[in-house]
């Protein structure tokens, strides 16, 4: 994928950041759909855990927790998964 007059350096330094903005763009959707999931599930109480799932870097960790969101029993044991 070289453009024409693009260095194979600007070339990569654009995929790159292509690359960090799609991962940006998924950690941003998953904590959206964790904040409507806690609040559904738990109530406006468990919105408190946002502050530290927003900390999370790791979309794995993140997309974890949402699948877990929809059959633990408390935010405490959601805590769990992301707290090990």
């Amino acid at each position: 994928m070289r453009r024409m007059g693009v260095s194979q350096f600007e070339t990569k330094t654009l995929e790159r950041g292509r690359q960090e903005g799609v991962a940006q763009g998924l950690k941003t959707g998953l904590l959206e759909a964790l904040e409507l999931g806690l609040e559904l599930r738990f109530g406006k109480s468990a919105l408190g855990q946002m502050d530290e799932l927003s900390r999370i870097e790791s979309v794995e960790t993140l997309k974890r927790v949402k699948d877990a969101l929809t059959t633990v029993a408390s935010p405490a044991e959601l805590r769990s998964i992301y707290a090990s």
